[in-house]
């Protein structure tokens, strides 16, 4: 009967921390999606690739 008790015991502690790691992953998904959101809110700055010309080496004609 001592083990039973014991066991439920283990059972409800190992319960509740897998309560408690569940809801910070939440807590953390909120904030990565509130995060996310603001972000797409802002105005993104384009870069804007300058092209530059490709030095072309040329063999020297002998």
């Amino acid at each position: 009967m001592q083990g039973l008790v014991q066991a439920m015991q283990t059972q409800a502690h190992t319960q509740a921390a897998l309560q408690a790691q569940l809801e910070a992953q939440e807590g953390e998904m909120e904030q990565y999606l509130e995060e996310k959101k603001a972000s797409q809110k802002r105005p993104t700055t384009t870069f804007q690739r300058q092209d530059k010309k490709k030095a072309v080496y040329q063999a020297p004609s002998i």
